[in-house]
């Protein structure tokens, strides 16, 4: 008789150790940030603006920890004081190639967040009076250029966006 109620008190244990990793496991997944980076290209009489948003699509904030782009393979850092990664980096693409102008840049803060739905204008590049064939060609040329984004949700767990741009 003991050995019977030894035997379900053992099998209600796990029963109860699974169903805690289950609702543990759920809880994690109900929290996950999903960033993206999404481009938009608006064709105008007047040029054309180039808009790339980073859009958190999961159901957590996503809490972030470093941001920086690659050029070539190699970490681009800001030369000037100012640490302006964006406007050096244009200007080091696109400075004698093509006239353009940034209408808003910037980089979301570290140890901030970006709540779900929540979204984050990287740049906004404005080519006036530009084709977009002409466009297309000079942004073939420019080398191969990346953003890396690490984050993580509420529980700590990391994530890592990298995406060519």
């Amino acid at each position: 008789m003991s050995l019977a109620a030894t035997f379900i008190a053992g099998c209600a244990l796990i029963a109860t150790l699974w169903q805690a990793h289950l609702s543990r496991t759920h809880n994690r997944l109900t929290v996950r940030p999903i960033m993206v980076m999404e481009r938009q290209r608006e064709v105008t009489d007047t040029g054309i603006e180039l808009i790339y948003h980073l859009k958190n699509h999961g159901i957590g904030p996503a809490i972030i920890e470093d941001r920086f782009f690659v050029l070539n393979g190699h970490r681009f850092e800001a030369a000037t004081v100012s640490g302006d990664e964006i406007l050096e980096l244009s200007e080091v693409l696109l400075k004698d190639k093509i006239y353009y102008f940034l209408r808003e840049h910037g980089l979301p803060g570290k140890k901030t967040t970006i709540p779900q739905n929540g979204g984050h204008v990287i740049a906004r590049i404005y080519f006036p009076n530009v084709a977009t064939q002409q466009l297309d060609s000079t942004l073939a040329h420019l080398g191969e250029v990346q953003f890396s984004l690490k984050y993580k949700s509420l529980y700590g767990t990391p994530f890592e966006l990298i995406e060519s741009l």
